[in-house]
């Protein structure tokens, strides 16, 4: 029984209505159809730069014997031919491509074999695949000099780590890491905060405790960033104990950055200062908010000392106040009004309500403060001792008043 066909036009019409590129042989091998996807696919050649044997001309020189060698085997044996090979477009960019072809039934008496084949374009998924390989021989090569902690997980399973690796997490050698549980060597205590870290996608940053196969621990500041190693999604984590100067500086930049971005949030005014040393006093940072309420740019107040601003009689109060601060961390928010000067010699009085913070790697301290209750600038007047007790009094009356009529004070 002969075999069914299907008759050209219709077979030619179905394969122009394929996403992938498509051609069909004569049995001589050269193509005698091409579908406009395969063109495009090429640069946008010419239809006839690909038709008869030409389309030979436009396969990578390094693989043309290659390709005429398979085509020729495949058409002897009347076999599918499949093959991997690179192709030149009209940009003269070079396209990986994979070619997957059928025989065609044979015509009643007719002798050869005709080809059918389609034709995707693999260069997208041969660039990742030399990314991956590059990515793995440049992790090779940077991890044996690196100076902190290296390693690959995928799963939270590690897969390759480097010297300075197996020393911060005492293994004797590199090789010992490979295939333990990355939550093996951090602290039980922290493992629900580690869960999920080989397995996540964005860049993470912490700190943990590791523990050691001999019970010693050391705190180190993790970093964790996602890769492609060996081919597929990894993470490439890195770490360092936390007693290096360098890593102490970089996490107290970060905890800086983390304040500043709440600091920025403030509508109030507020500043902060330093507490301790050379430091005590001096304005770190000030808020839009808190520099209209001076009269002061951010530029210029910053780097200047709180004393500079503040009424002179009330300068003594607030040196108190600095050498106290560090006597009264723990215990809660201060509080205190004072005046401030502006430049043009006016005054503004507000109640301060200052806390501690302290970074978590250098111990250093610094005083933040939020103003509440601000007054209306005075106008160049000084404000006497027995005038700020007359105001604290009415604030207070005023309060009572309020509560005692059911309202909020």
């Amino acid at each position: 029984m002969s075999p069914l066909l299907v008759p050209e036009q219709a077979r030619r019409t179905t394969l122009s209505l394929l996403p992938l590129g498509a051609f069909e042989t004569e049995i001589d091998g050269s193509w005698d159809y091409v579908t406009p996807t395969l063109v495009e696919m090429l640069g946008g050649l010419p239809t006839s730069s690909l038709l008869g044997r030409e389309w030979l001309t436009r396969v990578h020189p390094d693989d043309l014997p290659r390709v005429v060698a398979e085509y020729r085997q495949a058409r002897e044996f009347r076999r599918p031919w499949r093959h991997d090979f690179r192709m030149i477009g009209a940009d003269e960019r070079v396209r990986y491509i994979g070619v997957d072809a059928n025989p065609l039934p044979r015509d009643p008496g007719a002798r050869g074999v005709r080809y059918v084949g389609l034709v995707r374009d693999r260069s997208g998924i041969v660039r990742a695949l030399e990314l991956a390989h590059e990515s793995q021989a440049l992790f090779e090569q940077m991890q044996a000099v690196a100076h902190e902690g290296v390693a690959i997980v995928r799963g939270e399973v590690i897969l390759v780590g480097n010297q300075a690796a197996a020393r911060i997490l005492g293994a004797g050698s590199v090789e010992e890491l490979v295939g333990i549980p990355a939550l093996s060597r951090v602290h039980p205590a922290d493992h629900a905060r580690f869960e999920g870290f080989g397995r996540g996608t964005e860049e993470t940053f912490a700190t943990t405790r590791v523990l050691r196969p001999d019970g010693s621990e050391e705190t180190v500041v993790v970093l964790g960033r996602s890769v492609v190693y060996a081919g597929a999604p990894a993470r490439l984590v890195t770490f360092v104990p936390i007693t290096d100067a360098v890593v102490q500086a970089a996490v107290s930049a970060r905890n800086e950055l983390r304040l500043h971005a709440l600091e920025g949030l403030l509508l109030s005014p507020y500043h902060r200062i330093g507490l301790e040393g050379m430091d005590a006093g001096i304005i770190e940072y000030a808020n839009p908010a808190f520099c209209e309420l001076v009269g002061r740019a951010e530029e210029e107040l910053v780097g200047m000392s709180i004393l500079e601003i503040t009424h002179p009689d009330d300068r003594a109060l607030t040196e108190r106040n600095l050498r106290a601060f560090a006597e009264s961390e723990g215990q809660g928010p201060s509080r205190m009004v004072k005046r401030f000067l502006r430049p043009d010699g006016s005054e503004v009085v507000a109640e301060l309500r200052s806390t501690i913070y302290r970074d978590p790697v250098t111990g250093r301290a610094v005083s933040m403060t939020m103003f509440r209750d601000l007054a209306e600038p005075t106008c160049c007047r000084e404000m006497t001792a027995e005038s700020h007790q007359e105001r604290s009094s009415k604030q207070a009356e005023r309060k009572a008043q309020t509560a005692l009529q059911g309202g909020n004070p």
